[in-house]
């Protein structure tokens, strides 16, 4: 299934989380992992000036997760990218 952003939003892929050996720890039960404050993007598609493969910087709190069919898509308003990363 394909999706085509509109209205400024813009369709991203996620960077897959490495997986990391058990530890045991024991944490107060309300504990929760803190989540990062911005998180490095790829842009799969968009209505605007953002290309395929472009990888930007958005803020973490900010990326919409939509589910369509039981698959997950992830998308940010185009005036929330904070950054276009380039080598």
């Amino acid at each position: 299934m394909k999706l085509k952003p509109v209205n400024k939003w813009i369709q991203v892929e996620l960077p897959e989380v490495a997986e990391q050996e058990d530890t045991v720890f024991i944490l107060p039960e309300d504990y929760a992992k803190p989540q990062e404050q911005h998180k490095l993007v790829k842009v799969l598609s968009s209505c605007e000036e953002y290309s395929p493969g472009d990888m930007i910087i958005v803020q973490t709190h900010l990326i919409s997760d939509v589910e369509v069919k039981g698959k997950t898509f992830h998308f940010v308003l185009k005036n929330h990218v904070m950054a276009i990363v380039e080598d």
